[in-house]
């Protein structure tokens, strides 16, 4: 499982991307997601208030927002 803090995706657009089974941590992903797997993700103390989210799998997902 890959471990990742302080990441910043705030105006960003991602498509297409696997996030399956990542630990994120005190990050910004106020971003645009399209058709996104976040599957068994583990998503702590993050900011998401304007991020966009279409067609994302988040089975199993775990989100806890700051």
């Amino acid at each position: 499982m890959a471990d990742f803090q302080r990441i910043n995706l705030q105006g960003s657009q991602l498509s297409y991307v696997n996030l399956s089974r990542i630990n994120l941590r005190d990050s910004t992903l106020t971003a645009q997601f399209s058709f996104c797997n976040f599957r068994d993700s583990k998503i702590e103390s993050c900011y998401l208030e304007s991020a966009r989210f279409s067609d994302c799998d988040f089975r199993g997902a775990r989100c806890n927002q700051s």
